[in-house]
């Protein structure tokens, strides 16, 4: 009788051990053509993120260097230290901006300053329940202005903190032009096309009774609300809330603001080809006309980061769910071949006693699995099919964190002490997959399970193969 009819046979008397081993094959299939093509959905998703979002490379003074410093008085026995470095002017932005493979940039303005009515009374701000800062004469009355090249790619917007409800976004042909909170219209009976004061003050300048005297009257062409809540301490000051935050073009915030700086606080630069990012840095760093000790260059993809987090999460607990996944099945495989290869010592042996080799009965053995296996991992391709979309979105959905309540970033500390609140952003998160199972995956899983079968096979087969015909009977006896 030779092997293909041995292997079918025994397949057929001992039905029970074959459908128990095409069940585990089916499993292991299963889950890991699933998860092989949940990782390659994971992996083209943050593609397609990245994509999206764009890349791109902020620029921005370089406030670490002490010597950059000088020492202005406050008046009252206050002091703050004041950086004197080269600004991030325009014209800088601009070179940087001619840089092959920049596609154009962003630049941003952030400082404190009151709001005052036309008739030079002080716009109602909102207060913070419990804040030390309540009643202080200078800060309860402060706000931040946010300049903006083009509000519309700013990151309260893109990252969706902020929605526009009314009016348009400032564009770089604006001038003098604001976008305030819905809150703060509504407590000043502010409407769009109204307009009000930015000042400075002496306090906000470093008692810098000349730039104290800075203003300007702007004119509301958009409101804004916010779509997540702010955590707040104590320590927060009106200033930090969003409903007390204006946003205006940046060229009039590089007026307000002279006194701090003559340039940007930072700008965020597009590019063509995000997958050229390195190299068009590169090229921006060997602009010799830019005094490199002033600014720092740093590759700009929090929004991407903060996006895909979720997949690359969900792309580790995959990688590690196959891993663990096939452990456990060469575990199990080795383990129960090991068992039947024993409860067939007596077949072993008669077989090698009528003259069938080693080689042969391995052979059988092999077979006998290969079959199995070769028909559980082509149903657990259908099967993987029907179960891979849903097991994708569940495992995303036990990763994917859409936070609305965020505590305010901490930015760089103003040029005269301030500290600048960044505006959080509320992540845009990728909360479904689109999970294809290829033909291809089916053969690396009949690859590599077909390795492990003739090893956990041949394995198994190596201790009652050590023993002679005579003493594999001898041991039934």
């Amino acid at each position: 009788m030779n092997v293909g009819k041995r292997t079918i046979l025994y397949l057929v008397r001992k039905w029970s051990k074959t459908l128990l081993l095409f069940m585990i094959f089916l499993v292991v299939g299963t889950l890991v053509i699933s998860g092989v093509s949940i990782r390659k959905a994971a992996d083209q998703a943050a593609a397609n993120v990245r994509q999206s979002l764009g890349g791109g490379f902020v620029m921005k003074e370089d406030h670490s260097d002490q010597s950059k410093y000088e020492r202005r008085d406050l008046g009252n026995g206050s002091y703050a230290m004041a950086y004197v470095g080269e600004s991030l002017t325009k014209e800088i932005a601009d070179k940087v901006a001619e840089v092959p493979g920049v596609s154009g940039y962003n630049a941003e303005n952030i400082g404190p300053a009151n709001l005052k009515t036309m008739d030079g009374e002080y716009l109602k701000l909102k207060s913070i329940e419990g804040s030390m800062f309540a009643n202080e004469p200078v800060l309860s009355k402060q706000a931040n202005i946010y300049g903006y090249t083009n509000t519309a790619e700013a990151d309260m917007f893109t990252g969706g903190s902020l929605e526009l409800i009314e009016g348009r976004q400032i564009t770089s042909e604006d001038h003098n032009a604001v976008l305030i909170h819905k809150e703060l219209a509504e407590s000043n009976n502010l409407k769009l096309g109204d307009q009000f004061v930015i000042a400075m003050n002496p306090q906000i300048t470093g008692g810098d009774e000349e730039a104290g005297k800075l203003q300007e009257t702007v004119t509301i062409v958009g409101i804004f609300d916010s779509r997540i809540t702010q955590q707040v301490s104590m320590f927060s000051t009106p200033g930090d809330l969003l409903e007390n935050t204006v946003l205006m073009d940046v060229e009039t915030s590089v007026e307000l603001l002279s006194w701090s700086s003559e340039g940007y606080y930072k700008v965020h630069y597009q590019v063509d080809d995000p997958a050229k990012l390195d190299n068009i840095m590169e090229d921006v760093r060997n602009l010799d006309s830019i005094d490199w000790d002033c600014f720092t260059l740093a590759e700009e993809n929090k929004s991407y980061e903060s996006a895909a987090l979720p997949l690359d999460n969900l792309g580790g607990l995959i990688t590690t769910l196959i891993v663990i996944t096939t452990a456990i099945s060469v575990a199990i495989l080795v383990l129960l071949l090991t068992m039947w290869t024993k409860s067939r010592t007596h077949e072993t042996g008669i077989l090698l006693s009528i003259g069938i080799s080693k080689a042969k009965i391995l052979m059988q053995h092999l077979a006998e699995v290969l079959i199995v296996a070769v028909l559980a991992f082509s149903l657990s391709f259908f099967a993987s099919t029907a179960v891979a979309q849903g097991m994708g979105n569940a495992l995303l959905d036990t990763d994917t964190t859409n936070s609305v309540t965020q505590e305010p970033e901490i930015g760089e500390d103003g040029s005269f002490g301030y500290t600048l609140p960044e505006i959080p952003t509320n992540t845009t998160s990728v909360t479904e997959l689109t999970v294809t199972v290829v033909p291809q995956t089916l053969f690396w899983v009949f690859g590599i399970g077909g390795v492990l079968i003739i090893a956990s096979v041949t394995v198994a087969s190596i201790p009652i193969f050590r023993l002679k015909p005579k003493e594999l009977l001898g041991k039934m006896d």
